[in-house]
């Protein structure tokens, strides 16, 4: 659903598998870390549509490198996608 809530939800579920996958324990206890911060968060940042747009053609495109079997370009994805994000955050007025 293109609703905040739903995208805060996704996206959490999303890292959390691919932090499993990693198979790195510490990665795992980091990101569990940050749970209820990022429930809290997530929603302001998924409540502006670019952000959700934004997220939806990085799921996309990761989506791709994954089945091209490609880390090099999930990568540079990820690392592209962060660094945008930062424009959306600072867009955020915290009720």
């Amino acid at each position: 659903d293109d609703v905040p809530q739903a995208f805060a939800q996704f996206d959490w579920q999303i890292h959390h598998v691919l932090t499993l996958l990693s198979k790195n324990p510490v990665f795992v206890m980091i990101l569990n870390g940050f749970k209820d911060l990022y429930i809290h968060l997530a929603p302001f940042y998924f409540s502006i549509p670019a952000a959700r747009q934004h997220s939806m053609h990085f799921y996309q495109d990761l989506s791709q490198a994954c089945s091209r079997l490609d880390p090099n370009q999930a990568r540079i994805l990820t690392d592209m996608v962060m660094r945008e994000s930062i424009i959306f955050w600072q867009q955020i007025k915290y009720s």
